[in-house]
């Protein structure tokens, strides 16, 4: 599943809203690094958030359903994998707590 996400997303097949909505899908497919750099670049650029015509509901929607899914077990998972994959960002175990 996430080389088709990795595919549409490296050829900008997928729109502005289907980003938008499909956000904790291509999140949780475990997508590359690269592709989620895309899609966050392409989702946060002023430009691009104007033409979209999305209502704030929309964009609500879309925290809401990335804040719910950063809570799950995989997706902790997700973002320590992507925060490793940074070019300069090193792997470290978290520091145990007492």
């Amino acid at each position: 599943m996430a080389h088709t996400w990795e595919t549409l997303i490296g050829n900008g097949k997928l729109g502005y809203m289907a980003l938008l909505r499909n956000l904790r899908n291509i999140l949780e497919a475990d997508v590359s690094a690269e592709a989620m750099t895309q899609v966050c670049a392409t989702l946060a650029n002023r430009a691009a958030v104007a033409r979209s015509k999305q209502l704030p509901f929309r964009f609500l929607a879309a925290f809401r359903e990335v804040t719910a899914a950063r809570r799950s077990p995989k997706s902790r998972k997700l973002s320590c994998k992507h925060q490793a994959e940074r070019p300069g960002n090193k792997a470290e175990p978290p520091a145990a707590t007492n």
